[in-house]
């Protein structure tokens, strides 16, 4: 399992994924976030080739939130100042992997 986060400034207004209608939010470019962040009413997408470009994005306020994997999030907020990632995930996803039928030392 994995979660789709929202990261904003620590002094944002956006509390969860409701909040980030009609907002400018950023996503790494060709990410499920950036899938789902285009379904949001009213919102401007600003793509980035990587997902930093948007955290520093939001860090000198030219969006108002990222939307982007939990994991790099948690990396991200460890590193950059004055940022946060909100409680409430933006989405959830399951990733599964494919292993040949009878290869069993690679499943294990």
């Amino acid at each position: 399992k994995a979660t789709q986060v929202i990261m904003v400034k620590e002094d944002s207004d956006v509390a969860g994924p409701d909040d980030l209608e009609g907002k400018k939010i950023g996503v790494q470019l060709g990410t499920t976030g950036d899938m789902y962040a285009g379904d949001i009413k009213d919102a401007e997408v600003e793509r980035y080739n990587k997902g930093f470009e948007a955290v520093q994005a939001v860090q000198q306020g030219k969006i108002d939130a990222v939307v982007i994997d939990g994991e790099p999030a948690k990396e991200f907020v460890k590193q950059a100042e004055g940022i946060k990632i909100l409680d409430e995930a933006f989405t959830e996803e399951e990733y599964a992997l494919a292993v040949d039928k009878g290869n069993d030392d690679l499943l294990k």
